[in-house]
């Protein structure tokens, strides 16, 4: 079982990478970050959900992939194919789709970036492919560029962006929405079993 400091890395540089596109990339209000983005009519298998699509006038201007574990990313990195996909096909696509089943179509100059902790290393450019490199960035180069625009403040905005979701999931875990029905059902056979 991975160690949880895992997940939590994941969730606060994603939470950072968020500030950052809302504070620094893209700060003019016309612009909005919606999450869990996929291009419509992606085959769901495999994970398509890219963290973040950048939204002005109901049209995606850019995607953003954020991967946050520390380590190099080899031969064994899992790339998500609807990143790939968007690389090779960018304008095969006409439209996205987020997890809330919100739909925003596409432009002629979208754009998708990886980031990521760690720099690839050689089998890590190939899995990526040389030329998409110029789509990575890496967190060094966010949080220099937060310091560059004196945007130091991330931190407050990471402890409120938790503990509005550590809330929420308390309450998932007090009340999870799945599984109600069955809930009596269940008990009683765990009963019948003692």
């Amino acid at each position: 079982m991975p160690r949880r400091e895992f997940g939590l890395m994941g969730y606060i540089g994603e939470a950072i990478v968020e500030y950052w596109l809302k504070n620094v990339e893209y700060p003019d209000p016309a612009y909005s970050i919606v999450y869990q983005i996929k291009p419509i009519d992606y085959d769901a298998r495999g994970g398509p959900y890219l963290d973040f699509g950048v939204i002005k006038n109901g049209r995606v201007h850019a995607i953003y992939e954020v991967k946050s574990q520390d380590y190099i990313p080899d031969k064994s990195f899992v790339l998500n194919p609807a990143l790939k996909a968007i690389w090779d096909h960018k304008n095969d696509f006409a439209g996205f789709v987020n997890q809330d089943g919100r739909e925003f179509k596409s432009t002629s100059d979208l754009e998708a970036y990886l980031v990521l902790l760690v720099c690839p290393n050689m089998d890590g450019v190939k899995r990526i492919g040389r030329q998409n490199l110029k789509q990575v960035i890496l967190f060094s180069e966010v949080f220099e560029d937060l310091e560059k625009h004196d945007r130091t403040d991330y931190l407050k905005c990471v402890h409120g962006a938790f503990d509005k979701d550590v809330g929420k999931v308390i309450e998932t875990l007090k009340n999870p929405k799945q599984g109600k029905s069955k809930r009596q059902e269940f008990l009683r056979q765990r009963e019948a079993c003692r």
